[in-house]
């Protein structure tokens, strides 16, 4: 008799699976010691001034990490250089956590896609929901750059 037929893929070893996590996960640090980095410098803030040390540090792990704890910063003290560093450590952070927990769902339930295509995925579905988020907070007189934060 013959062993039934399964669409599932075999589990991935373990030396393939941190690959993915691995890269994810330098990303991730990469992009919050930039973020760190840009925000020290005074072209950032309005002032010119270089903010201190613990303000930068906790403005950029609050950030990325998307934790969402209430800072004395309000949007209009930062220039256009500062806030594209907050949204892309805003997209950066949500994309890579995103994308490494697709993934381990993926491994948990044996789905036939790759990592590449979660990654692709993740990428467009956010890109969506913020443009569509937006676009909805933008009828209240807002921007649709002001929106998207």
């Amino acid at each position: 008799m013959r062993p039934p037929v399964t669409t599932m893929r075999p589990s991935p070893s373990p030396a393939s699976v941190p690959n993915c996590v691995w890269s994810s996960v330098a990303a991730f640090a990469f992009t919050a010691m930039v973020g760190f980095v840009l925000l020290r410098m005074p072209f950032t803030w309005v002032g010119g001034s270089e903010a201190p040390t613990l303000r930068a540090l906790f403005v950029t792990l609050n950030t990325i990490t998307l934790t969402g704890f209430q800072t004395q910063i309000p949007l209009e003290q930062l220039t256009l250089a500062g806030r594209f560093t907050l949204l892309a450590l805003m997209a950066i952070g949500s994309i890579v956590t995103l994308t490494i927990g697709g993934a381990a769902v993926a491994r948990i339930a044996r789905l036939d896609t790759t990592d590449r295509r979660m990654f692709r995925f993740t990428i467009a579905l956010y890109m969506a929901m913020v443009l569509i988020g937006a676009i909805a907070i933008a009828r209240d007189g807002r921007t649709l750059f002001d929106a998207v934060f």
